[in-house]
């Protein structure tokens, strides 16, 4: 999967189209590609042209469904690094500025191509990164968040919350301060 960002000075999408289009034309690798939806409309048409029987451009609604069938991430500096990671997927990162021990990074186009090879075949170091950062950013990845955010709000708003001690010097400070008195 290829996903980038919007921003001209960080976006991949037109430094790695060339490659891309080669890579597709040569059909050893099936491509999801998406692009941010403020991408400047261009970029956008071109890699929708990439389109065919081993290539396909999917929009932001449907990340959520294709993330977890890909096996490797190609990304700039766009969010879904994280949500890749998280699913302890591969990245490689065309020029990302602050690159991180688990990713592949890459510097020019032409490196793409021995960068998926890499991903696609590196188990040991590289795993062993991808699973220390997703720990890190997302510790408990158990399937059960949602649960235990709804029972803290539970306790939250029927828990009751401690209430703060009476400051009476503090309110007859205020009340002289506004001239407040009844």
């Amino acid at each position: 999967m290829f996903g980038s960002t919007f921003t001209e000075t960080l976006s991949a999408a037109p430094h790695l189209y060339g490659e891309f289009k080669m890579l597709v034309a040569e059909a050893n690798y099936y491509f999801v590609f998406t692009l941010h939806p403020k991408i400047a409309p261009e970029q956008k048409v071109k890699y929708r042209a990439l389109q065919g029987s081993n290539a396909r451009y999917v929009e932001a609604s449907e990340l959520p469904y294709i993330i977890p069938h890909i096996h490797v991430l190609v990304a700039d500096t766009t969010s879904l690094i994280s949500e890749c990671v998280v699913m302890l997927k591969p990245v490689i990162c065309f020029r990302n500025r602050e690159p991180k021990p688990f990713m592949i990074q890459i510097e020019r186009a032409d490196q793409l191509r021995s960068a998926l090879q890499l991903a696609l075949t590196t188990e040991s170091m590289q795993s062993a990164r991808i699973h220390e950062y997703a720990d890190h950013i997302y510790p408990s990845r158990d399937g059960l968040a949602s649960e235990r955010i709804l029972d803290a709000l539970v306790k939250f708003r029927f828990g009751g919350l401690a209430k703060k001690p009476m400051n009476v010097f503090r309110k007859l400070s205020q009340r002289i301060f506004y001239r407040f008195f009844r």
